[in-house]
């Protein structure tokens, strides 16, 4: 009995260990197909975008405004920037910006649409005229492997290097984004072609320059009128000399020589400006007026065309004198009359003013910028 007993005591247990045994092992793997299937390994693909550009001259003798005011000489470049998603993943709200510096600006925008046709930004030319120094187009979606080109109409000052656009490019991927950053590349060079598409040198009769078709979106270049203008004439001579003691000094004396000014003599100085062009005006015209250290300027008046003479006060800025006329017409001269005294006695005791000009030429075209030369005072030959 007691055997009995110790036998089926120790049949329990065997039974107890086997299942402890198998319940382990299906928990392990209930485990492990848990983790493999809550913890899948993701490989996403790769993203990219670049961007790169292309430069044309259009023409180098256009015109264009940069302060919605004046009217000056540029030249007309054609952009075109083209965008492409080079990754393995679609990329939503591609963004391109451009941006600038003082004396370029974009004057219009063209892209092709989602139908791939060609959509000019502004249509109307009046609203064309409105300029910029920045540029944000958003070009939607960008499919793995596509491209999309922007093409942008821009001015540039002579003296502007048109590799001072910066363009910045991003767009969003499913978790995060991607970008690109490029400045606009070197103008490209024509090929100069003849009527038979055969290269030619440049300067042989009948050589066209051959660009590829986007750069005529906005139009062909317009031919502008030669503009011909004389330039402002400006004379700074010294007419007298008045002494402390009342003495005066005159180029017509002999005393005029080997003058040394003292503190409190006067000094009266004429400035011409001839506007010598017999069809336009000259307008907005600024008289700048650089007296020596120590000298200020104490009262002026003007002469038009040898009428009577009128007071006009100078804007002062220490030595610096500017007057403001508002218009020279063609075939005219105006003469500023102005005095100027010692307040104290410069180094090298010097007398002679500097003076130079700018105005604006209201042509029948155009409103066109210009300055004369920078003209130091003398004294006029003895009469």
């Amino acid at each position: 009995m007691r055997c009995h007993m110790r036998n089926l005591y120790l049949g329990l247990a065997i039974m107890i260990i086997i299942l402890s045994l198998t319940q382990s092992q299906e928990d392990a793997s209930n485990n492990s197909t848990m983790a493999n299937f809550t913890s899948p390994i993701v490989i996403e693909p790769p993203a990219n975008i670049t961007v790169a550009s292309q430069v044309y001259e259009i023409d180098p003798n256009a015109f264009a405004s940069f302060d919605d005011k004046i009217i000056e000489p540029a030249k007309q470049e054609i952009y075109n920037v083209t965008i492409t998603n080079s990754g393995e993943v679609a990329l939503d709200d591609v963004i391109v910006s451009l941006s600038t510096t003082n004396g370029m600006i974009f004057k219009n925008l063209a892209y092709y649409d989602s139908s791939n046709q060609l959509q000019l930004e502004c249509n109307q030319f009046d609203l064309c005229q409105r300029a910029s120094r920045s540029l944000i187009k958003n070009l939607g979606t960008l499919k793995s492997k596509e491209s999309k080109s922007l093409i942008i109409n821009a001015y540039v000052k002579p003296q502007v290097d048109n590799r001072q656009i910066g363009v910045k490019v991003t767009g969003a991927k499913p978790n995060g984004a991607v970008s690109d950053m490029k400045d606009i590349a070197e103008k490209t060079e024509c090929v100069f072609v003849d009527r038979a598409g055969n290269p030619c040198e440049k300067k042989m009769e009948g050589c066209i320059c051959q660009r590829p078709i986007w750069a005529y979106v906005f139009g062909l270049p317009v031919t502008k009128p030669l503009i011909s203008l004389n330039r402002i004439i400006v004379t700074n001579t010294i007419y007298a000399i008045e002494t402390a003691d009342g003495e005066w000094h005159a180029p017509n004396m002999a005393n005029i020589d080997g003058y040394i000014p003292s503190e409190s003599d006067h000094v009266i100085y004429l400035i011409s400006i001839s506007n010598t062009d017999s069809n336009n005006s000259l307008k907005d015209i600024l008289v700048f007026d650089e007296l020596p250290d120590g000298m200020i300027g104490t009262s002026s008046s003007i002469t038009r065309d040898g009428q009577a003479s009128s007071q006009i006060s100078p804007i002062v800025r220490g030595n610096n004198l500017t007057w403001e006329i508002d218009e020279i017409e063609p075939n005219t001269q105006v003469i500023i009359k102005h005095v100027a005294a010692f307040h104290r006695i410069n180094d090298l005791r010097r007398f002679e003013n500097k003076v130079y000009v700018n105005g604006t030429w209201d042509t029948e075209y155009a409103l066109i910028r210009d300055q004369s030369q920078v003209v130091t005072s003398v004294i006029p030959a003895k009469t």
